[in-house]
């Protein structure tokens, strides 16, 4: 029995990684494909890989690039195929409409998948699997979700070699090895994120984080060190400080026992003293934690953030004193944004000074309660085709000066570093020069992350001294660059 793992483009997904390892412990083979790397990927599928099973993982802003894949595969190939992820989660109609989905996975997929895998093995009817959606003799039968798996430490090790084929491509390899979980969950019920519907689907309203042992997220590290040259480690936890006393004992053991510099993601309010100088101690060498929005009634009441800006500032000097680098996360573009709104949103960020002043429009998915608070002001037509493959470009909201806005978000990490370019921002905005924009907005986003994941501390510390001549001198040479390899590859194909 062989399970089939379907992405659109290389980026490391630790769900698959996740339930390749659960599939693997049960005997089960696994295999990944990437159709960005793969452009005979239906021949490959059919003549070399022959899967049993073909699983997608499906977040909202690729199901229908999802679902075209798998249709494509139906044509040429016999599988069951099973979709699972944010989508069918949250809306699990997707089986209802698509004939050749033959069945979806509601909330965390370990048990549901393995025993699909086991019923198919053994030739038995998958109807009764908890989690799962079936299509079965014309009908959907739709099972109840099972219990939450509360021991993450009776899991696996995620299987970071699932993606061994794949890398040759540098995001890959640069990404996969380095991130861990040490949780599941968030307790927080911010109005732009799934989380606390996630527990309401599973009729809890307790504890909502799951934490695993120090001892086993220190073993797992430990593995991965040994089958990768990995310079850092990077916990992509919602909230990784949640615990204080978990903290407290996690942080001698890492320094101890693995000794790599390593980031996170936390809110500002976990950030005490306390734990800045144990983070510190430990190795972390870089923060990440959101502010979203400087406009106090949009953040605490709109998004429900319920954090002050004292709270915020207070987090940041902390990190500042125990010499840890940061980024902040802002959302810009969000229901009731205006010009004036934007610029409070800059100045808690100057007075924060985050070496990556991270930014991002607010996407209207359907279901979240942002959404529909935008839906019931007027901000959102309901449009959710609208939606844009990702969320820097554009926004489908129907903002007052939404060109500004969506202009003034490419400048903005620019314009949180350099006050001085004000002026020139407020004129720049009002031109359509959108794909320039689009292009600085790249460039300065990868650069700011480039350190960042290689734990390059003097290029963190650089990059957050640097003038605002070294940025233009920076975007000149890149600009001349691209310029330069444009007329070699038209010189190269003359001479073909």
């Amino acid at each position: 029995m062989k399970i089939l793992f379907v992405q659109l483009r290389f980026e490391s997904n630790m769900a698959v990684m996740g339930l390749s390892s659960v599939l693997n412990a049960h005997g089960f083979e696994t295999e990944v494909i990437i159709i960005e790397g793969e452009p005979n990927y239906a021949d490959r599928i059919k003549r070399e890989i022959k899967p049993d099973i073909i699983g997608y993982s499906a977040a909202t802003v690729d199901i229908k690039m999802l679902t075209g894949v798998n249709h494509t595969l139906k044509k040429h190939y016999k599988f069951l195929s099973i979709f699972g992820g944010p989508h069918p989660t949250y809306f699990p109609e997707l089986i209802e409409e698509d004939p050749d989905i033959d069945a979806i996975c509601i909330g965390e997929g370990e048990q549901a998948l393995v025993q699909l895998a086991q019923d198919l093995a053994a030739g038995l009817e998958i109807v009764n699997i908890p989690n799962l959606h079936v299509r079965h003799n014309g009908i959907i039968i739709k099972n109840e979700v099972g219990p939450l798996i509360e021991d993450l430490d009776s899991l696996p090790f995620m299987n970071k070699h699932l993606y061994d084929r794949y890398f040759h491509n540098p995001y890959l390899l640069e990404n996969v090895p380095i991130r861990f979980l040490s949780s599941r969950g968030c307790p927080y019920k911010c109005t732009y994120c799934f989380n606390h519907k996630f527990y309401q689907l599973y009729g809890i309203k307790g504890n909502q984080v799951r934490k695993r042992s120090v001892r086993s997220l220190i073993e797992e590290i430990k593995g991965v060190k040994q089958d990768f040259h990995i310079p850092m480690v990077s916990f992509v936890d919602d909230i990784f400080c949640i615990s204080k006393k978990w903290v407290r004992e996690f942080a001698p053991i890492y320094r101890n026992e693995v000794g790599l510099p390593y980031s996170i993601n936390t809110r500002p309010n976990t950030i005490t003293e306390e734990i800045a100088a144990l983070l510190s101690m430990s190795g972390c060498y870089y923060v990440t934690f959101s502010i979203e929005t400087g406009d106090e009634f949009l953040r605490n009441k709109v998004l429900k953030r319920n954090i002050s800006e004292e709270g915020i500032i207070t987090a940041a000097n902390l990190l500042h004193q125990h010499h840890i680098f940061f980024a902040t996360g802002n959302m810009l573009g969000i229901p009731g944004e205006t010009m004036a709104t934007l610029w409070k949103t800059v100045e808690i960020n100057q007075k924060c000074a985050p070496h990556y002043p991270w930014a991002s429009l607010f996407q209207p998915f359907p279901k979240l309660e942002l959404t529909e608070f935008a839906i019931y002001h007027g901000y959102f037509n309901g449009d959710f085709g609208a939606i844009g493959n990702d969320q820097f470009t554009d926004s489908p909201l129907l903002l007052q000066d939404k060109k500004l806005i969506v202009r003034f978000h490419k400048f903005f990490a620019l314009l949180v570093r350099y006050p001085v370019l004000a002026p020139l921002v407020n004129l720049l905005i009002k031109l359509p020069l959108d794909n320039v924009y689009n292009w600085i907005f790249k460039k300065y986003k990868l650069r700011l992350n480039k350190p960042i994941i290689t734990a390059d501390r003097v290029e963190i510390e650089k990059q957050s001294d640097e003038s605002i001549i070294t940025v233009v001198y920076f975007f000149l040479k890149d600009l001349m660059k691209e310029k330069f390899d444009a007329i070699g590859h038209r010189k190269s194909k003359k001479k073909k």
